[in-house]
């Protein structure tokens, strides 16, 4: 799946529309919430080990199913590990195993979803910048209860669409957890990547890679700082979209590359590339 401006738009209503209709009918939804959620975290985990016998090179035969088609053996006995995996969960409500099916959507959400060149990667940024400031902060004067929508969500919702961490206290393991929701993963993620691919791709360095990282565990950071001075739960966007994005330019400054990391080709570099027996991309896509 390719993200364009038109993708970041609607990914914005979207999750406004579903943020908004879990909050007034959580008690509803949930029900059909979780089965989704299930069967894809059972499908993701599928995937993944699908992806792993691939990478060892081991032989995965076929097997065809009614309705499903044919399969191969490796996705069955993944998608059969994912659904214990789930259902374990489903019963012991255990925080590590909450963690394991949230980085297994990550995962794959990071490999199947793409941005086509860095300006819609900014517009869902931004975008997603504004919806979670305005949920977090905002909300909190037009509900009755003067909870903010998306905090009352998160702490509520009790799917594994979120990383938890207790608090390592003297009462350890306690109820009391620290948490980040998929989304503050996932979109920073795949901008990430496409500046990480422009610069190992095009210009044949790590230096954008590293300094995202570098960007994005400051930002993480700084998010916690805050929570622990104000005691108030932080939109984590609200602090990695602006560092991902200084990040982004202040590399691209340095090594002169700022229009072509816009464009998301360097056709120069390119032609230097391929003289020294390169083979380079002609448009950086992810």
């Amino acid at each position: 799946m390719k993200i364009g401006k038109k993708e970041a738009v609607m990914m914005l209503f979207g999750a406004s529309t579903f943020l908004t209709l879990l909050f007034f009918f959580m008690n509803y939804l949930v029900y059909i919430l979780t089965i989704v959620i299930c069967l894809f975290a059972s499908s993701c985990i599928a995937i993944l080990a699908e992806e792993a016998a691939n990478l060892l090179e081991v032989e995965s035969k076929e097997s065809t199913l009614p309705v499903l088609g044919p399969l191969k053996h490796s996705y069955l006995v993944g998608f059969t590990l994912g659904l214990v995996t789930v259902l374990s969960w489903y019963f012991t409500k255990n925080w590590l195993l909450c963690n394991l099916i949230a980085c297994a959507f990550c995962l794959v959400s990071l490999k199947t979803v793409e941005i086509e060149s860095l300006p819609p990667g900014m517009l869902l940024l931004s975008l997603l910048f504004i919806y979670d400031v305005f949920m977090v902060f905002v909300t909190p004067y037009f509900t009755k209860s003067g909870e903010s929508v998306m905090l009352y969500v998160a702490q509520n919702l009790d799917l594994p669409i979120k990383i938890s961490m207790p608090h390592l206290t003297l009462e350890y393991p306690s109820h009391s957890c620290s948490l980040i929701g998929l989304g503050d993963i996932i979109i920073p993620g795949i901008y990430i990547s496409y500046v990480s691919r422009f610069g190992k791709q095009v210009s044949l360095t790590d230096w954008y890679f590293l300094t995202m990282m570098i960007a994005y565990a400051t930002a993480l950071l700084i998010c916690g700082i805050a929570l622990w001075v104000y005691g108030v739960g932080q939109p984590a966007l609200l602090y990695i979209v602006p560092f991902l994005f200084i990040a982004t330019f202040a590399t691209a400054w340095v090594r002169g590359e700022i229009v072509d990391i816009w464009a998301g080709n360097n056709q120069s570099r390119q032609k230097e590339i391929k003289s020294q027996g390169y083979a380079a991309p002609d448009q950086i896509e992810l």
